[in-house]
């Protein structure tokens, strides 16, 4: 099904109530045709302000201009703007099937029967429903309701699609999978999209670029990793992830230094204007006491599955956060012992005799060791060029979207058993699965075919 492909653009757009409250200053922003941009921030920083001004549900100040494509619609009622919305809790119509619902639209519009029939068909297929369209809401999961929800509302081919928190209602669980689900659904619709969240996740997962909010107005636009690595505002590095902020004297500006654990450390140029710097956990070596470093208290140590999460108190008295992963190393032959340690030294487990344990708990260690720098796990297969070699791979890992080269059919070696395989990418990089059967659908079928 073809979408058009429609460029916003918004310039000098606010909003201000009748008695006088500034719902969201003057901002500029632009969606290229086809992209997925999230409007991202807390509540009430004026996200929803600015998707209910693009959708034609508010009323803008003077002097504000919305236009779709070149057309300004910045006066155009809602009907007449082409928008498709994605709501909260999905609004769908009990009382009708799936089927019914995604043709909606189409039925009020006196689209005829037969075509009316086909586009459904179609969104059917594109959504992955099928077997489904005779099913009521009640009797779907939180995921095929969300996807009917999307379907019934590209039905009537809108230039845009905007979404308002579409997974908020959901449980943390739910929402980590139906959030890539959506991401996928959107990439293959090629639709211009304008989400509103205010989950740093979902937003990361979803979206070309994030729009973060505050105050009733856009501080910075850019990528995910941009946004984290580079941010230009406090508040951008503060809502996105976790940061240290550390203060800096008199002395220390004056010396062009910032003091950390007794240590003096170079300030770059560029901030050394700045009485207060944020520097994230991760960004934070900890090891234990050498000449030449700065010295901290671990106040408290909190094991979070894939990292070790440090509380470090200095001798002012302030406390910082750091972050080091967990990794296994191990201290004698494997036929005799092993030891699980945390980056930070702590002994996470200890497994007395190898060659005492039953043959599959041990092939699993063994394997574990062969692979003992823990290479990224993929979870999910975006996309694969050829099967068969070489092939480029596009996959999401558990440390992120990832490609990979597979030169010859030797590059996937099978890991005991044909459920867990070691992947050795062109460059040297090795990944692995875990168990073949848990990804989903998709990656099995583009897994099995190159197999």
């Amino acid at each position: 099904m073809e979408l058009e492909r429609t460029r916003v653009e918004i310039n000098q757009c606010a909003k201000t109530y009748p008695d006088g409250t500034r719902g969201l200053r003057p901002t500029d922003l632009t969606v290229e045709p086809g992209e997925v941009v999230a409007l991202l921030g807390p509540s009430g920083c004026g996200k929803t302000t600015l998707l209910r001004l693009i959708a034609g549900l508010e009323a803008p100040d003077e002097g504000s201009r919305i236009a779709f494509g070149g057309t300004d619609v910045t006066r155009l009622p809602i009907e007449q703007r082409g928008i498709g919305m994605v709501f909260q809790h999905y609004a769908l119509f009990p009382q009708m099937t799936v089927a019914a619902n995604i043709g909606y639209g189409l039925k009020i519009r006196n689209v005829p029967e037969a075509e009316r029939r086909r586009t459904v068909g179609e969104l059917v297929d594109l959504v992955r429903l099928q077997g489904l369209e005779h099913k009521r809401p009640a009797e779907l999961s939180g995921g095929q309701r969300q996807r009917v929800a999307l379907a019934r509302a590209v039905a009537v081919r809108p230039r845009v699609l905007l979404l308002d928190e579409p997974l908020t209602a959901l449980d943390a669980k739910l929402k980590e999978s139906l959030r890539d689900e959506l991401a996928d659904l959107l990439r293959r619709l090629h639709i211009t999209a304008i989400h509103v969240t205010h989950d740093q996740q979902e937003a990361l997962a979803i979206a070309d670029r994030l729009a973060v909010m505050h105050a009733g107005q856009i501080v910075q636009v850019g990528d995910g990793e941009t946004l984290y690595r580079v941010p230009t505002h406090p508040f951008v590095a503060q809502f996105l992830g976790r940061v240290n902020r550390l203060q800096r004297d008199a002395a220390a500006s004056a010396q062009a230094v910032l003091m950390l654990g007794g240590l003096p450390l170079p300030c770059p140029a560029a901030v050394q204007a700045h009485t207060a710097l944020l520097v994230r956990p991760e960004d934070i070596e900890v090891s234990a006491l050498q000449t030449g470093w700065g010295q901290a208290e671990v106040t408290r140590r909190s094991f979070l599955g894939d990292r070790v999460q440090l509380v470090l108190t200095l001798a002012d008295g302030t406390a910082h956060e750091g972050v080091t992963p967990v990794r296994a190393f191990p201290i004698a032959a494997p036929a005799e012992g092993l030891s699980l340690i945390g980056s930070d030294g702590h002994e996470l487990l200890w497994i007395d005799r190898l060659d005492q344990l039953p043959a599959p708990a041990r092939q699993l260690i063994e394997e574990e060791l062969e692979v003992r720098e823990f290479v990224p796990t993929i979870e999910r297969i975006i996309a694969v060029s050829s099967f068969s070699t070489p092939s480029t791979w596009q996959v999401e890992t558990d440390r992120g979207p990832a490609s990979l080269v597979l030169k010859a059919e030797e590059d996937i070696r099978r890991l005991g058993g044909r459920t867990r395989l070691l992947i050795a990418g062109g460059d040297g990089v090795q990944f692995r699965v875990k168990d073949t059967t848990a990804l989903d659908r998709h990656s099995r079928r583009l897994l099995e075919r190159f197999l």
